[in-house]
């Protein structure tokens, strides 16, 4: 039986056992080294070898975590896209509902571009064949399109934007 953690420590998720949140934290390891990869050697140089390598396991100790690259790729998109929606929605909530919040948003999202390149590539310039992300990683990018379009509608309704502004919009 594992001892449940009842601490609120910042990072770690609440009420996981300890064996949960070791594993958890070695997931998160692995995608910080991905990410570090990713940034040296381009997105599509990364390899779980050398995730293992800098893990300093044997390649196959991956899989206990990941199933597969794609399943890594799969992590880290779903990272990337949750990262840039929290700060796209905190810059949009600082100001005016409209074309404020939607410039915010928009300059939030450029500097957390411009702060995870490797990520923001996966992203937004697909270099990786063949892989797509699934529905569950995808969802962020869905609510961020989704809030900037609201900011675009507020903007229409406030008189900042003119109404053709909607058809753009979808």
């Amino acid at each position: 039986m594992g001892e449940s953690d009842a601490t609120d420590e910042p990072g770690r998720p609440r009420g996981l056992d300890r064996r949960a949140r070791r594993r958890q934290e070695t997931i998160e390891e692995i995608l910080d080294i991905a990410v570090d990869v990713m940034s040296e050697h381009g997105v599509n140089g990364l390899t779980l070898a050398e995730v293992a390598r800098r893990l300093a396991v044997q390649p196959p100790a991956i899989y206990k975590y990941f199933p597969s690259l794609g399943a890594v790729y799969d992590a880290l998109f779903k990272r990337g896209a949750t990262e840039n929606l929290v700060v796209l929605r905190d810059a949009m909530a600082r100001d005016e509902p409209g074309l404020d919040a939607l410039t915010a948003g928009l300059e939030a999202s450029g500097r957390w571009v411009l702060q995870n390149q490797a990520l923001a590539q996966l992203l937004f310039w697909r270099p990786v064949p063949n892989y797509e992300p699934s529905p569950e990683a995808f969802a962020p990018s869905e609510e961020i399109a989704s809030r900037q379009q609201q900011a675009i509608v507020d903007a229409v309704s406030a008189g900042q934007l003119g109404p053709e502004a909607l058809k753009d919009a979808g």
